[in-house]
């Protein structure tokens, strides 16, 4: 089972735009404001710098990718992520991404050997 959630990233501007199931999967309030820092709270301590890398590369050289990382979440639970961005075409460097969420057992399975996001 998977859950597919969607979100935007002005990258000219900071501002984040999620969907509704984005924030239920990372679960936030749907009020909340989205930032980089939130992002950054509920990834994986194991997987942070990676993220953090991914997030100054592709603002930076604007590039699709196709990332896989895990969330750490309050309960101590772990979900596992795969986003996959594509840059859209507006001159003021907004991108458009969609995010899917892998169950632990599927994102298993399909998970990389450790460090082996694949960020193309």
């Amino acid at each position: 089972m998977s859950h597919t959630g969607s979100f935007g990233w002005d990258v000219s501007s900071g501002e984040i735009y999620w969907s509704q199931e984005t924030l239920r999967i990372f679960e936030y309030e749907p009020t909340t404001k989205v930032t980089t820092e939130l992002i950054m709270r509920r990834t994986h301590p194991e997987d942070r710098l990676a993220v953090r890398q991914l997030i100054e590369r592709v603002s930076r050289e604007r590039t699709e990718f196709d990332f896989e990382h895990r969330l750490l979440m309050p309960d101590g639970s772990v979900k596992y992520l795969r986003v996959v961005g594509h840059p859209s075409n507006d001159e003021r460097g907004s991108f458009e991404f969609v995010e899917r969420l892998l169950t632990s057992r599927s994102a298993s399975a399909r998970r990389r050997p450790c460090g082996g996001a694949k960020v193309t």
